[in-house]
């Protein structure tokens, strides 16, 4: 199901934080690239392994971007974080009453996190998938689907770029691929991600230097992000 506009697509992202998933936690938060704090620690407890992550930034802003990397690389769990998110500019703050007002400072840095109890067991998995402008989507969500388990309910999220000129026919192309995962679409200014799947490294194929300095391997364009959610 693709879900046209922002603001019934935020909607729809709101009200997965009022999903009833067995042992997850589902938290929103945010935070400033000029702020001291640490965006993860300061939100998300100790005993807290970080299932899934969506990200929402008015602005590409690579000091934001930096300090969120450098803080994953210190989760224990990192190789099971599924990413998705996007440069939301001509968005809607996420966490407020009046979502008709835009309120986003260029600094800001939305999140929703799908978190357990490092002590606990769930039936829940979270998956996330880049797909380059230059690939075939068709064939790379169905590769993406050979390396995933689906439970027995399942949702997604699609987000993709607004300048690319075949975003129409993602969501139908989705359908067919994944045909019980209800889906929802958000076009963005840039996008936030990386591949999260059964035998994937989060940090393969990155040259050393560039995972010090760079934030490059989370930030794309001309691409899509899938995040797929599934439980019991």
């Amino acid at each position: 199901m693709l879900i046209s506009g922002l603001f019934h697509v935020l909607k729809c992202i709101v009200l997965l934080i009022k999903l009833k998933i067995p042992d997850i936690k589902i938290k929103r938060f945010s935070g400033s690239d000029t702020s001291t704090s640490s965006l993860l620690e300061e939100n998300i407890a100790e005993n807290e392994d970080i299932r899934c992550i969506l990200l929402f930034t008015p602005k590409c802003r690579g000091s934001t971007m930096k300090k969120f990397i450098n803080e994953l690389r210190n989760r224990e769990n990192i190789k099971e974080i599924a990413i998705g998110g996007g440069v939301i500019s001509h968005g809607v703050k996420l966490f407020q009453k009046n979502n008709t007002k835009k309120v986003f400072t260029t600094n800001t840095f939305y999140c929703i996190s799908f978190t357990q109890n490092k002590d606990k067991t769930t039936q829940f998995d979270a998956f996330s998938l880049v797909i380059p402008y230059e690939h075939d989507f068709k064939s790379k969500l169905v590769e993406f689907k050979n390396h995933i388990s689906l439970r027995k309910s399942s949702c997604a999220i699609r987000i993709c770029c607004v300048g690319k000129d075949n975003k129409d026919t993602e969501t139908a192309i989705f359908k067919e691929v994944f045909p019980a995962t209800f889906i929802v679409g958000l076009d963005a200014d840039g996008e936030i991600g990386w591949n999260k799947f059964s035998s994937w490294q989060p940090e393969e194929g990155i040259p050393d230097a560039k995972k010090q300095k760079s934030s490059h391997y989370l930030w794309h364009e001309f691409s899509t992000v899938i995040v797929i959610l599934t439980w019991g």
